[in-house]
């Protein structure tokens, strides 16, 4: 059913505008018994990745006419009653090293307010919808390796049939691998080696970590799967094409020895297309070989499916939201059990800190985003003991900030890297250089966490959970934590009056810890 062009307001209706790094496109959806249907879809080819991939920024000239596409969009929308779009960009304008300027410039010609995804958000979503299309095969249950092959990175999250357990995000892609080496793909013989050597290297952890999961699907999505699928002759079951791993492999043998204009003229494509497909499949490839698996499965999901989700249907961001939070921890366990953090004390702290956070939120104010990144820090703050024992919190702080965590910006894991660091001897001091860069509004966040975070880590001092329940009571001059256990506490109270006195500083108040005996 389409959706009339009445210039009034649509009910139930939505735009996502997507600016990536080859065409712009627009889709218009509505809602209807429930489904998110199609009304409308636009796309307009637009080399921004390219010219951002050669010269590291985007024209004033091709700003101009993204300009010009987006008030097109704009006013078609206008006939569907439709006047605020939701407007993101990728790879190409996020790497830009003029990103700012161009984002001002689409505001003051098209009064557009772009949002820019960064990787994590934008792999975070596509993943989100893959899961969503297995859940209606009958590969559901079955651990997987999600990729995600954009045009200038790949990500990678493994799947063990119910949660989200690790994520990597390669600063590679189709249409960046085929910028990067240039003309050499003029030479086929020469290019396909150089491809496939530097596809091991960036791979080889990824591979390594592989060969100790169980993984037993592959699942692909990126922007030149249809035609991948198409030349295999692959099957499409609900929304997913499955691809044999004989033919794609077949595929690759054959347009290797290929020149770029070979490849269009046979399989009656654009050379650009011809160029990014051999790329994309080389990638493919490379993954079916670390995971072994005899079918290849390919949803047909977009970026924007999630986004209008969202958009038309209220309950679908706090399902997200949802799987954000408890993927997010999984792969922080994942993580720290790499690094040889004691997995007990760990748990112990992350459980405290969360009953802190929640039964002190009249007193601290803080948005629920933060205690998840409370949570994380106290599964990952022990990472730097096991790497250097004299540099702890340093090495703590640099491992966390270097790490992919599922569904949180680069921003986000930094605040967790910096929450990370402290323990009973240990404040913030704002003038370190690690601190820089973070605005006030987030320096008091980090003080009302890393106050929360230090009582509930030295709960814990000895590392043996001695407390088996933990009860909190906030009034109006005390926190009064009160601890249930038998065994001897006196280095829990010292480790617990050492972090008092910040806590005051914070938030005013004294906080009391007492001990109550077990009875038998």
């Amino acid at each position: 059913m389409k959706l009339k062009k009445s210039g009034k307001p649509a009910a139930r209706a939505a735009a996502v505008i997507d600016i990536g790094s080859r065409i712009v496109k627009m889709r218009v959806a509505q809602l209807r018994h429930g489904e998110v249907q199609t009304v409308d879809q636009l796309r307009i080819p637009l080399p921004l990745g390219h010219e951002v991939f050669h010269t590291g920024s985007i024209s004033f000239a091709t700003t101009r006419t993204l300009s010009q596409i987006l008030k097109g969009f704009t006013e078609t929308l206008l006939g569907y009653g439709l006047t605020q779009p939701k407007v993101v960009a990728t790879t190409a304008l996020r790497e830009a090293k003029n990103r700012t300027y161009v984002e001002d410039q689409l505001r003051v010609l098209g009064g557009l307010h772009v949002k820019v995804l960064e990787d994590d958000e934008e792999k975070t979503l596509i993943y989100y919808s893959m899961l969503s299309a297995l859940q209606k095969t009958d590969a559901a249950s079955d651990p997987a390796l999600l990729t995600y092959i954009g045009t200038g990175s790949i990500g990678v999250a493994l799947y063990d049939g119910q949660q989200i357990t690790y994520s990597q995000h390669l600063p590679i892609g189709s249409l960046k691998l085929h910028d990067v080496f240039g003309g050499a793909q003029d030479d086929p013989d020469r290019f396909h080696v150089m491809i496939e050597e530097y596809l091991n290297n960036m791979l080889a952890p990824l591979t390594s970590f592989l060969q100790t999961a169980h993984v037993k699907n592959l699942v692909l999505c990126g922007s030149e799967d249809g035609l991948i699928a198409r030349l295999c002759h692959a099957e499409n079951h609900h929304g997913c094409y499955w691809i044999g791993a004989d033919n794609l492999q077949d595929l690759y043998r054959t347009i290797a020895p290929m020149t770029p204009e070979a490849i269009a003229e046979r399989y009656d494509t654009s050379e650009d297309e011809a160029a990014s497909v051999y790329s994309a499949l080389a990638i493919y490839c490379r993954l079916q070989a670390c995971v072994s698996s005899p079918v290849v499965i390919s949803p047909q999901v977009e970026l924007w499916d999630e986004l209008l989700r969202q958009m038309l249907i209220p309950k679908a961001k706090v399902a997200y939201e949802k799987h954000v939070q408890q993927s997010a921890l999984c792969c922080a366990s994942t993580l720290a059990k790499r690094f040889g953090c004691p997995q007990p004390h760990a748990e112990w702290v992350k459980g405290t800190v969360t009953l802190l956070f929640d039964r002190t939120k009249s007193l601290h104010g803080l948005p629920d985003r933060a205690k998840l990144l409370l949570q994380l820090a106290a599964l990952l703050h022990d990472c730097g003991r096991y790497v250097d024992g004299g540099e702890t919190f340093r090495t703590t702080y640099y491992l966390i900030r270097n790490f992919d965590l599922y569904g949180l910006t680069k921003r986000e894991v930094n605040l967790v890297a910096l929450l990370s660091g402290y323990n009973e001897r240990s404040e913030p001091d704002f003038a370190e250089i690690k601190f820089a860069r973070i605005s006030l509004d987030e320096r008091l966040m980090i003080s009302k966490c890393v106050a929360l975070f230090r009582l509930a880590n030295a709960l814990d001092r000895s590392g043996l959970q001695k407390i088996r329940e933990i009860k909190v009571k906030l009034d109006k001059e005390k926190l009064i934590l009160t601890g249930t256990g038998d065994d001897d506490m006196q280095l829990e109270k010292w480790a617990f009056s050492q972090c008092a006195g910040f806590f005051k500083e914070v938030f005013g108040i004294d906080p009391v810890f007492h001990v109550k005996l077990q009875m038998l």
